[in-house]
């Protein structure tokens, strides 16, 4: 009896497993091309150069905080997004393949430092996880100022989707909501304001 229970259960995990591995390649796709889709659209109707790069993984960070950039300079507001995005994001690539050669090769680190190890080890998590969050803050920020841009009144409820149905695997989550409205306001920089205009915008976008 009790063997029969533990083959159902193996052959679900199974199931389970092959069914994950078939659906990750799809989400990684959904997101790729959603993704192109709305940043390349987006980087259109703002007019910022080479919005191409939308289909360049990793580099598509760069348009995201270039986008970002543009919106805030339509209120007069100064940003770099769009270089701390990519430095960011290569930076948090290099520390992460670096932390996991060394636990991959733990015993060879642990003959070589002994216990000195331990302490190497926590110092470089430290490290790779605050250069993680602090670039999911930016690229999060950077979504916002788009999303507050746009849809002003739903941005906090899209943030808060978004991050969490991105934490699930669901990051196109974040193209989607982009896409639904990119075409419902005219670009604050293509705007024609006068100086009380452009204060009362002000208030729009932190």
């Amino acid at each position: 009896m009790y063997n029969f229970i533990a083959y159902i259960a193996l052959f679900i995990i199974a199931v389970l497993s092959i069914m994950a591995l078939l659906l990750l390649p799809l989400l990684f796709f959904a997101n790729y091309i959603l993704s192109g889709i709305a940043y390349y659209k987006l980087a259109k109707a703002r007019n910022i150069s080479a919005p191409g790069l939308a289909w360049v993984p990793i580099v598509n960070l760069y348009l995201i905080g270039k986008i970002s950039d543009d919106i805030k300079s339509s209120y007069q507001k100064k940003s770099n997004n769009r270089i701390l995005l990519l430095v960011f994001i290569i930076l948090a690539a290099v520390l992460s393949g670096i932390f996991s050669n060394i636990m991959m090769n733990i015993n060879i680190y642990l003959n070589s430092l002994g216990i000195f190890f331990f302490m190497f080890a926590a110092i470089f998590a430290f490290a790779m996880t605050a250069v993680i969050i602090y670039f999911l803050v930016l690229f999060f920020g950077a979504i916002y100022t788009i999303y507050k841009e746009y849809n002003p009144k739903n941005a906090v409820m899209y943030l808060v989707l978004s991050i969490l149905l991105s934490f699930i695997g669901i990051k196109f989550i974040v193209p989607i909501f982009m896409l639904t409205f990119i075409n419902n306001k005219i670009p604050a920089s293509k705007q024609d304001q006068d100086p009380t205009n452009i204060n009362s915008n002000q208030n729009n976008i932190s």
